[in-house]
């Protein structure tokens, strides 16, 4: 079944599927082929293109685009686009690019942005920016724990344990904490959630055996647990029976 016109709404709609599952390429090739038949792009279009490409590692293409915007689209950019290029460039490790970007807006670059660089810098273990964005952060954000956490995990991967130490005591002193990470599972038409700190289920105790053979296995085929978001000094294997008991968002 086909549709009998193909307005924005519907064109919009097919990028953003693209998009969201990982097929940068095929949102990039669908966005050419809206544009060629002559429908104009909203700032919601080239929100879901840039995100595609930033997620499917097409950074030359998404910086084009971005440039592009005003000139070809008569779109000025908003601060969710220059949200969207500073993830992109970022995640390419293009962090220099990144603040010259932030540096030359016109607009307060805001959370938005300042939590894309963050992001970055947390792949890329770029404690110097990440402590400037952070400072914005805590500005713009202070009483976003997750904002504070994530200084905490930088300066974790970069074995500054005196770092991770003073964050943890500006927590403690505004009474921050982060939300609980929450999964999510559908089993015999039925949706579970599991959360990081859930010890109040009854099957608590089953849930954790299954979820260490689980692990156990993983590792036997190579899979290798990211251990960043572990906030202490500890060695590599005592850092991945922590995360036995974390869940991500």
């Amino acid at each position: 079944m086909q549709m009998d016109k193909r307005d924005v709404v519907s064109w919009n709609s097919m990028i953003l599927s693209y998009a969201v599952h990982g097929h940068g390429s095929k949102a990039l090739a669908t966005f050419q082929e809206m544009v060629k038949r002559g429908v104009s792009p909203t700032p919601i279009t080239l929100i879901s293109v840039l995100g595609a490409c930033s997620h499917s590692g097409l950074v030359d293409e998404g910086k084009s685009l971005f440039h592009s915007m005003r000139r070809e689209h008569g779109i000025r950019p908003s601060v969710e686009h220059y949200a969207c290029i500073v993830d992109l460039l970022g995640r390419a490790n293009r962090l220099k690019e990144d603040a010259r970007i932030i540096a030359d807006m016109r607009d307060e670059p805001g959370a938005m942005v300042w939590g894309a660089l963050h992001g970055s810098c947390m792949i890329h273990c770029n404690v110097e920016l990440a402590e400037r964005a952070s400072r914005m952060l805590f500005e713009l954000e202070p009483t976003n724990a997750g904002n504070y956490v994530l200084l905490a995990e930088i300066y974790a991967e970069a074995k500054m344990w005196d770092g991770v130490k003073r964050v943890k005591k500006v927590l403690e002193e505004k009474a921050l904490q982060k939300v609980p990470g929450c999964c999510w599972i559908e089993a015999k038409k039925r949706v579970y959630s599991i959360r990081s700190v859930d010890e109040v289920n009854p099957q608590i105790e089953l849930v954790h055996a299954l979820v260490v053979k689980l692990s156990e296995q993983m590792m036997e085929q190579g899979y290798v647990p990211e251990t960043k978001s572990v906030l202490y000094e500890l060695d590599t294997e005592e850092k991945q029976w922590v995360l036995l008991g974390h869940s991500e968002k």
